[in-house]
């Protein structure tokens, strides 16, 4: 919707165009009228941001959407008085498919855009930019399930892993408490300073993980 004052934007006995009558006569009372919205579609959107930022320029001016249904981002394009939206481009597949649904997102003062991505079960943050390439990395055999990540203290890998090692991005080691749990390995980074790892498991997988 775009707000005006004075209007009357009908939440909740209008939900989109649609009028559910949960108030005696709302739905055809001559002083009940509703504003329309400027767009409705069946895609239930997550976090949404206007960016006015150059540093992506295909974004620029343009209103951000995550899709709780679906994967990728719906990106709609207004008018000069910003009071129409003229276009509406959905980015889908390569990168945006690997980051599962995108559930809210927020815009750096540098232009760049941080996303939660994924699901319950493996969230993550992540962070686009003109700078930063969306090559999905192939990894063989797979990459590592580690959650939470970013991670102030307790680390979770899923599977057990006598071999796991921790190390920093110049490949040297780093001690850290690993202790097997079940179907997960657990290690304590509590006491390793702040920054960005890579773990290793003894048959090959390769993941990094943000400590803070």
């Amino acid at each position: 919707n775009l707000i005006l004052p004075d209007r009357n934007y009908g939440w909740a006995v209008f939900d989109g165009n649609d009028c559910t009558f949960i108030y005696p006569d709302s739905c055809t009372s001559p002083s009940y009228v509703v504003e329309a919205p400027l767009i409705t579609f069946i895609e239930p959107p997550a976090g949404t941001e206007f960016y006015t930022h150059a540093a992506i320029p295909e974004f620029t001016d343009k209103l951000l959407t995550g899709i709780l249904w679906f994967t990728g981002m719906q990106v709609f394009t207004f008018n000069d008085e910003l009071d129409a939206i003229v276009g509406n481009e959905y980015l889908n597949g390569g990168a945006w498919s690997n980051m599962v649904r995108i559930r809210d997102l927020a815009i750096h003062p540098d232009g760049s855009i941080y996303l939660i991505t994924n699901d319950r079960q493996n969230p993550r943050i992540r962070r686009m930019s003109s700078m930063i390439s969306t090559t999905i990395e192939e990894r063989v055999p797979g990459p590592v399930l580690t959650w939470p990540n970013p991670t102030h203290d307790l680390l979770h890998v899923k599977g057990s892993h006598a071999g796991l090692r921790l190390t920093d991005m110049n490949g040297r080691q780093v001690s850290a408490r690993v202790q097997a749990m079940g179907d997960r390995t657990v290690l304590d980074l509590s006491s390793v300073p702040n920054g960005v790892y890579l773990i290793r498991t003894e048959d090959g997988q390769v993941e990094r993980v943000i400590k803070f």
